[in-house]
């Protein structure tokens, strides 16, 4: 399972998620971006693998900023 950390009152807690959610949750997101659905797969399955390979940098923590910059007409 993926870890993905939530902040509550100040208090660090994690909760774990089964890594397939978390790509499907990446994939839905990339399609509501407007991206084809053969790249969706492929983008959500590298994030999900970079944070399985212990890479959290590169991993499901940057979809928000790829939201934020598509948004932004920065990224496509």
């Amino acid at each position: 399972m993926a870890k993905l950390a939530l902040t509550k009152n100040k208090t660090m807690e994690t909760t774990l998620f089964p890594h397939q959610y978390l790509e499907d949750f990446a994939r839905r997101i990339f399609l509501k971006l407007g991206c084809p659905e053969a790249d969706a797969e492929l983008a959500a399955a590298i994030l999900v693998a970079a944070d399985l390979r212990g890479i959290d940098s590169h991993g499901i923590a940057r979809l928000g900023g790829y939201v934020r910059l598509t948004d932004l007409k920065r990224l496509n």
